[in-house]
């Protein structure tokens, strides 16, 4: 987490590492060796090697549109952990993120799944199971804190995937379009009970 928080430092202050891209090219000939595995948005302003400053080879990257909790993901993540050894994954929310706003304004019905899961964030991390559908809309509109519970609850959903004592460093984090800061998020908070429901639900494959 050290180095990933000091390359978004840099990257602020628009300082990057001098290192040479043809020498890290060539040290990761004979295998890789991440620092971290980063799920995050599929979205062009939000490249992590960017915005964490770091050369080829150091992040074990898995996007998609929304940074959405599928099998696809679980499979990544599993073998980030299992076979990479990875023992740092962080979850990257960001600012006006165009899936979870168009999710939230019911302009994007097709997409199921990116809409149950981002639907269930709001009312999971609030612990507000008996919000009527009209007051959950209203919050859905407020896209930036939507980001940030998507991302909280994901962190959760992917701790629920290893056993306590094996289990890696999973870091919610919220990337700023606006000062290119990354800034980490609070952990979620549910019990033992809505996370078991939620692991049944997300992670049933």
């Amino acid at each position: 987490m050290e180095q990933l928080m000091e390359g978004n430092k840099r990257f602020v202050e628009d300082s990057p590492a001098a290192w040479s891209r043809t020498d890290a090219r060539q040290q990761t000939l004979g295998g890789q060796k991440p620092i971290a595995a980063v799920i995050i948005c599929s979205d062009s302003r939000v490249s992590p090697e960017i915005i964490f400053d770091q050369p080829i080879g150091s992040l074990f990257v898995i996007r998609n549109a929304g940074a959405i909790l599928n099998n696809n993901t679980k499979q990544s993540i599993l073998f980030a952990v299992h076979q990479l050894k990875i023992n740092v994954i962080v979850v990257v929310g960001h600012e006006k993120c165009g899936v979870v706003s168009m999710v939230a304004k019911k302009y994007m019905p097709v997409v199921t799944v990116t809409q149950g899961q981002v639907f269930k964030a709001l009312r999971e991390l609030e612990g507000d199971e008996e919000n009527d559908s009209e007051e959950i809309e209203d919050k859905l509109h407020f896209v930036d804190r939507t980001v940030k519970c998507h991302a909280q609850r994901s962190a959760a959903l992917i701790a629920l995937l290893f056993h306590p004592d094996r289990r890696p460093k999973i870091v919610p984090l919220y990337y700023s379009l606006s000062s290119g800061r990354v800034t980490e998020l609070k952990p979620f908070k549910g019990n033992p009970s809505q996370q078991q429901q939620a692991k049944r639900r997300w992670w049933p494959f």
